[in-house]
């Protein structure tokens, strides 16, 4: 053989060799694109739970994850037809069930096909329950609202940070739900304990956006027909700080009636969020000064056609004014008729919030008589739920679990485990993995968005004495590809052991 024609039959094989690796990159990217991601596999996880009664042994749940849906494609019509065959006896979804967007008109229509999907599931008889991931909280009030009523509007019972208890042949299961997103930065912030010698307050620091506090127990939701009172300060005459009343924050809505003052209206006023108001005087005309101690009085009352609002602010140091500076008026049918209080803060500086007492106006023992003191510093109190923030709402979920009773939480990610095990919760359900959603030979997940590590992608794992199962999901986020890790259905059997 010439040297020309080795030359020759090494282009050849060069070539060959190129095309045979384009053919196989191309045959690659057919199945992470058009094949994996819609072949659907139903995972069966047999889960021993230590005491677990009798009458929810065998007890069968499918587990659903990570949609983030912007419609009704095959996979998701898919996914509903293999949950109905699998006949469930109830049906656990940990968030992510809609894509991220921060285009309202594109977040109205993907709730609405959500809610649409949702009744497609079927309808297992200890119902559907579910928790919100990091997609579904958005920073835009309103989202959050389409949201919350599009999941309520397909009768799935809503976890924010709370439980409810299941009824089965007289045995009790818990299936808590904690909430859980990823707001990065100075967006929203934490509100704590300080103090100085002089006493102890509930503070918050600088936010780009709306921080909020709401204070949480069972019957907080059901309040109506109170008087809200406690004092502020502030440091920074630009900070914007105020007090929330009528709140549905723990339902997982953004609506509330407001009393703030901010850059843009210096002066204490009525500013609803979620809610309007439609008569009246709003305006309190005072502007709070950086370091002095202002009072508040705010009277709530459900009248016939309204919700009537009356407040009155002043200086801790001056007397308290006889007349109302805000009188005004709620009369939408779609009014707020009841909610909790809460605090709220924006932009720089350092916003204190003390002596929150909520009376009801016709009488009674007061509902809230909180003037901070006693708790630790640098801590949330317990009983209150900060927007954007995921340490303390697995303790606010579980909080009214009995000990002795068997507990599901749904948690969206792994790594609220790591709070969970220390409250004693048996079962965690948890997905924002994806599995990796690309998964390599030998190095397997590559990235996983969870603190705990690659090998709690997905499966079933003991973490203490609870059990950690983190599924795959149905769903892609970033490039809509899957690679050795196809979307999971899981079907999850309760049995005694552990």
């Amino acid at each position: 053989m010439t040297a020309r024609q080795r030359a020759l039959r090494r282009r050849v094989l060069l070539g060959l060799l190129i095309l045979l690796a384009w053919a196989l990159l191309a045959l690659l990217a057919f199945q992470a694109v058009w094949v994996e991601p819609y072949r659907l596999v139903v995972e069966e996880v047999r889960v021993p739970i230590a005491g677990l009664p009798p009458a929810l042994e065998g007890l069968r749940i499918v587990q659903l994850s990570d949609m983030h849906m912007t419609g009704i494609g095959r996979r998701e019509a898919q996914t509903a037809a293999v949950v109905r065959q699998l006949s469930p006896d109830m049906i656990v979804i940990t968030g992510d069930f809609i894509q991220h967007t921060v285009l309202y008109d594109a977040q109205k229509r993907w709730t609405e096909q959500v809610r649409e999907w949702l009744l497609s599931l079927g309808d297992p008889p200890l119902g559907i329950w579910a928790s919100r991931g990091n997609a579904d909280i958005s920073r835009y009030g309103d989202f959050n609202n389409l949201f919350t009523d599009a999941v309520y509007g397909a009768s799935v019972h809503l976890l924010t940070n709370r439980a409810e208890v299941v009824q089965v042949d007289g045995a009790r299961l818990w299936i808590a739900g904690a909430d859980y997103n990823s707001f990065q930065g100075r967006f929203v912030r934490d509100f704590t304990v300080q103090g100085d010698g002089q006493g102890q307050w509930l503070a918050t620091g600088a936010s780009q956006g709306n921080s909020t506090a709401h204070y949480w127990a069972e019957p907080a939701l059901s309040w109506a027909d109170y008087e809200f009172t406690g004092r502020l300060r502030r440091d920074y005459e630009k900070g914007g700080i105020g007090v929330t009343f009528y709140s549905r924050f723990p339902e997982g809505y953004d609506r509330y009636y407001r009393l703030r003052s901010y850059e843009k209206a210096p002066t204490l006023q009525i500013a609803p969020h979620g809610a309007r108001i439609t008569a009246g005087d709003t305006d309190t005309g005072v502007v709070p000064e950086p370091g002095r101690w202002y009072r508040f009085r705010i009277r709530v009352e459900n009248l016939s056609g309204a919700t009537h609002i009356l407040a009155r602010v002043w200086p801790e140091d001056a007397p308290e004014p006889a007349g109302w500076q805000v009188d005004c008026l709620d009369e939408r049918p779609e009014r707020l008729r009841a909610g909790t209080i809460g605090a709220w803060g924006l932009d720089d500086g350092h916003k204190a919030f003390d002596d929150f007492q909520v009376r009801p106006i016709h009488g009674g023992a007061p509902l809230l008589d909180e003037d901070f003191e006693g708790w630790e510093r640098g801590r949330r109190p317990a009983g209150w739920l900060a927007y954007g923030m995921n340490a303390g709402g697995v303790a606010q979920a579980v909080a009214e679990v009995p000990a002795e009773d068997v507990c599901l939480l749904l948690a969206h990610s792994p790594d609220q485990v790591r709070e969970a095990e220390a409250l004693g919760v048996d079962v965690v359900l948890a997905g924002h993995t994806h599995g990796g959603q690309v998964r390599l030979p030998l190095l397997g997940a590559v990235v996983t968005g969870t603190e705990l590590g690659p090998r709690y992608a997905s499966g079933l794992f003991r973490w203490g004495t609870a059990w950690l199962y983190v599924t795959r999901g149905i769903g892609t986020r970033g490039l809509p590809v899957r690679f050795l890790c196809p979307p999971e259905i899981t079907l999850l059997v309760l049995e005694a052991g552990g």
